[in-house]
């Protein structure tokens, strides 16, 4: 079977079609089938997932399997397409639970429910087996970091908005990236993400102040961008992000304000132009709501603008440290007329989870130029690094430092492999041709 949905620019009547053999044969068109028009351009896969369904009898059903999939991005970023989150039977496509705004999305009043552009990162009953999903967390253009109880019965599954990501009331941040949930030593439950902009199909048209007329890819641009680690279950503390569903209007979820502002530290090797954040020298305890760290901002230069921070690749944890990495587009000359978004320098972050502390011994994080890492994963105490090199000769910084000057090269110099943070020892494993637990990556924008 097939959902097939030709609502591009403009809603049109009857655009939306379930078609295959499941609907009369594999040439089998169908009817217009009433629900996906919602649909956007998906960049989350769909994933089927096994869930102990509830039953109006209080009994559950452990054999039940659902398709769930973010809406995606919708081509005009303003109109109904992708404002949908989707759990459907994957024997045959049809919608178990459409979640909209009008339809099982508890955000704080009068708040509309983002684009499903963040990829789902799921809890299980067993996190070993991983057989039956309990929850999930993802996020949305609204700025929305989302949650879900799978437990309880179907008509009640809905999106609670937990934390909301701002520049002011009028700027949600999007959140087109995963998350990673973690338990830390006395037994709190945190989410950790980040931030980055959100490409669009398509380009607009847009007026220089000089009358030139020239074209610029569309997409949410977030003025602010972050890292961000969010308590969701406190044992110690009585905090606002408790996943209960309250009837009726739920309360304001977390926001930015509410989270303890890290130091932006130093970088190894500095990045010129500099830029340090607003947080004074000594590192301020962590608040019950958890921590952020604003990445650096656009900084208009006149040697070497760059453009803003934003994170690259899902949060990833090992040894005892969180990994974060990120990317700071820059324009190699201040004549260039096109600022490249492809050229500049990638970062990586390793912080204590529960206090935002660096783990790298010279700074915050190692930066590397023109090296984009788009997925972190470990096998055997060290880390592997899905890498972008931008320019010939940039694999020359991991020599530089001596948490990476033993990198090692695999599969024709896209994966790095070097120690982590926490890991001991004077050289190297021997990892097998076949890595174990090697995630698999892939640059999202």
């Amino acid at each position: 079977w097939a959902i097939d949905n030709d609502r591009y620019e403009t809603p049109k009547s009857g655009s939306v079609h379930r078609w295959g053999d499941a609907f009369g044969g594999p040439d089998d068109y169908g009817e217009f089938y009433e629900g996906y028009e919602d649909l956007g351009l998906t960049i989350v896969a769909p994933e089927l997932k096994g869930v102990k369904k509830k039953l109006p009898n209080g009994e559950y059903d452990p054999f039940q399997y659902v398709g769930i999939i973010p809406g995606g991005l919708g081509y005009n970023l303003n109109d109904s397409q992708g404002r949908a989150f989707y759990i459907f039977d994957p024997d045959n496509g049809s919608i178990i639970k459409k979640i909209t705004t009008e339809n099982g999305y508890a955000g704080p009043g009068g708040s509309t429910l983002g684009m499903g552009i963040t990829p789902v990162h799921y809890l299980y009953d067993n996190e070993k087996t991983k057989l039956h999903a309990k929850e999930f967390f993802t996020g949305d253009s609204e700025g929305n970091v989302l949650h879900c109880d799978l437990t309880v019965p179907v008509d009640e599954w809905k999106l609670k908005s937990i934390l909301r990501l701002r520049a002011d009331k009028d700027s949600p941040i999007a959140l087109p990236v995963g998350y990673l949930v973690l338990e830390d030593r006395k037994g709190n439950q945190w989410l950790f993400g980040g931030t980055a902009d959100v490409m669009a199909p398509g380009q607009v048209m847009l007026t220089m102040p000089t009358g030139e007329k020239v074209n610029q890819q569309r997409g949410i641009h977030n003025d602010e961008q972050y890292i961000f680690g969010l308590h969701t279950k406190n044992p110690n503390a009585q905090v606002k992000t408790d996943l209960s569903y309250p009837s009726g209007n739920t309360s304001a979820p977390v926001t930015l304000s509410d989270l303890t502002s890290l130091k932006y530290m130093k970088t190894v090797p500095a990045i010129t132009p500099a830029w340090s954040g607003e947080v004074s020298e000594d590192q301020v305890p962590v608040g019950p709501d958890g921590w952020k760290l604003r990445l650096r901002p656009k900084i208009d230069d006149p040697h070497q603008p760059t453009e803003a921070e934003y994170i690259t690749a899902e949060p990833f944890f090992q040894d005892g440290f969180l990994y974060v990495a990120t990317f700071i587009p820059f324009t190699e000359l201040p004549t260039d007329q096109e600022r490249c978004r492809d050229i500049g320098f990638g970062k990586l972050y390793a912080l204590d989870p529960d206090t935002g502390k660096s783990g790298w011994k010279g700074g915050q994080a190692y930066t590397f130029r023109n090296i984009k890492i788009v997925g972190i994963s470990a096998a055997r105490g060290n880390l592997f690094m899905g890498i972008k090199t931008l320019r010939s000769g940039a694999l020359e910084a991991f020599a530089q430092y001596e948490e990476t000057k033993n990198y090692v090269l695999h599969a024709e110099n896209s994966i790095v492999e070097i120690h982590s943070a926490g890991s001991s020892g004077p050289s190297l494993p021997d990892i097998p041709p076949e890595i174990p637990h090697l995630q698999y990556w892939r640059e999202i924008f």
